[in-house]
């Protein structure tokens, strides 16, 4: 299962955001705090799509999976996928972009599960 989780967090990027919202430096106390929502919310999902994805077909290995669940949802996938290009383009890191990025990710998980 760790495969799963390490092969899905290269394909969605979600290392890279953690890592953004790690970096982020907040500018107040309340910030800091949603922050740490956004870290611990970004961790719980990644384990919900993590499992969510293995059980649609745990017949498979952590590659197959992951190639069938990007095909069977390719619409929602890339969505996210071209949110996160965008994201890394931007360049521009804020509190906001991480909250509707995370909403892109509870869809993804709300559909594997």
């Amino acid at each position: 299962m760790l495969d799963l989780r390490f092969e899905l967090g290269q394909e969605l990027s979600l290392d890279w955001l953690m890592q953004q919202m790690v970096d982020w430096q907040p500018e107040s106390q309340w910030q800091d705090l949603a922050r740490e929502s956004n870290v611990d919310d970004l961790e719980y999902l990644g384990r919900q799509l993590t499992l969510g994805i293995h059980n649609l077909h745990p017949d498979l290995t952590g590659h197959e999976l992951i190639e069938r669940w990007v095909q069977d949802n390719q619409m929602k996938v890339g969505r996210f996928i071209n949110m996160i290009n965008s994201f890394k383009s931007a360049g521009t890191q804020d509190i906001f972009v991480f909250i509707v990025v995370l909403r892109e990710l509870k869809d993804l998980v709300d559909s594997s599960i």
